[in-house]
């Protein structure tokens, strides 16, 4: 009898909290889950100006993948020189986003790793379930990307960056590039 005690204060002492943790799993915020539009994996076509009016076109697949039960998106961009393009960049293109969003102090954060080692931070707002992210960098001036999926499906990323200033005073942005991507199917 003394056995069958203990055993249940056993079960009990190790049942107990695991039910009450599992109780206290914190809900993902409702400002990440209006970005699950984003979840996916996507494959399209982009370019990018290279310099002087010259645009290099690519294919590209991002890949979104939410961590944490949604709480995160890791996005993982991975783009081949499209060989049929007048000018193509010998090289791939890679990059790594982080996009989460802190409670604390109410907005979205995004951050982006490139394999040359550099960690951007970027501002961002957020509109009809995409972002729209800048930052400034002292070799490139303002940079800018907005990131959304549309009515039709098709996730679109343009960006731009050395923002001049118009006559009026108001800033006019380059486009710098353009992603079109569809939702690809996995099998």
């Amino acid at each position: 009898m003394k056995r069958a005690w203990t055993a249940l204060a056993l079960v009990l002492v190790l049942v107990i909290p695991l039910h009450e943790g599992a109780a206290r799993i914190p809900e993902v915020p409702k400002e990440m889950q209006q970005l699950a539009g984003l979840v996916g994996q996507w494959e399209g076509t982009g370019w990018a100006e290279v310099g002087l009016g010259e645009r290099s076109s690519f294919d590209l697949i991002l890949d979104v993948q939410p961590l944490l039960n949604g709480a995160v998106l890791l996005v993982q961009a991975r783009g081949v020189p499209n060989p049929e393009s007048d000018y193509s960049l010998p090289v791939s293109y890679i990059e790594l986003r982080i996009i989460s969003y802190d409670r604390r102090s109410k907005s979205y954060r995004v951050q982006s790793l490139t394999r040359g080692g550099y960690l951007i931070d970027w501002e961002t707002e957020s509109a009809d379930g995409g972002l729209t992210c800048w930052h400034d960098d002292v070799r490139a001036g303002r940079t800018r990307f907005a990131i959304r999926v549309g009515d039709d499906g098709v996730l679109q990323e343009l960006g731009d960056s050395k923002p001049a200033v118009s006559s009026a005073g108001e800033e006019i942005w380059d486009e710098d590039y353009e992603l079109t991507l569809q939702q690809r199917i996995v099998e």
